[in-house]
């Protein structure tokens, strides 16, 4: 059977480093109320401008880079695991395959040759969680063959008449 790429790790940019972008927004908010300050307390008691300006700079600035940190070295670890053949490789028909409603209010889960997975679009992974809801290409009965360590999902094939 001929597969085609439908997720790869190695392939897959930032990837959910774009999670920290709001931490980001909130850092250049915060540090612009530190900046006004002064204006911003001619009509507010000053020391409620002070905590609330750099309480909110410090806190995105900590979320941000524990964020980041966390998810990067998740990421860069699955990579060079991905790169370095550290990995495990199921393949066969999706089977008991339970999709996420369009509420996101569960898991995404199936087997592959008793390999159970579980995944959400609404669950921060650098791994693959794109949900049939959402648009992914798991199906129950689908021919798939998966690179994976644990439950993370490094390479997705499906087979290539799958997507046409």
């Amino acid at each position: 059977m001929e597969y085609e790429v439908a997720f790869e790790i190695a392939k897959s940019g930032i990837g959910e480093l774009t999670f920290v972008l709001p931490g980001l927004l909130f850092m250049i908010i915060g540090a612009g109320l530190i900046k006004f300050r002064d204006r911003l307390a001619e009509k507010r008691p000053r020391w409620l401008v002070n905590f609330f300006s750099f309480f909110l700079f410090g806190f995105a600035v900590l979320w941000t880079f524990t964020a980041g940190l966390s998810i990067g070295s998740q990421q860069s670890s699955l990579r060079e695991d991905y790169e370095n053949g550290n990995f495990k490789v199921v393949e066969g028909a999706v089977e008991n395959f339970d999709p996420m409603p369009n509420s996101g209010h569960k898991m995404e889960s199936f087997t592959v040759n008793g390999v159970r997975f579980e995944y959400s679009d609404f669950v921060v992974t650098p791994g693959f969680n794109n949900a049939a809801s959402r648009g992914g290409p798991i199906r129950e009965g689908l021919q798939v063959r998966i690179s994976h360590i644990g439950n993370t999902i490094l390479k997705l094939e499906v087979p290539a008449s799958a997507n046409k």
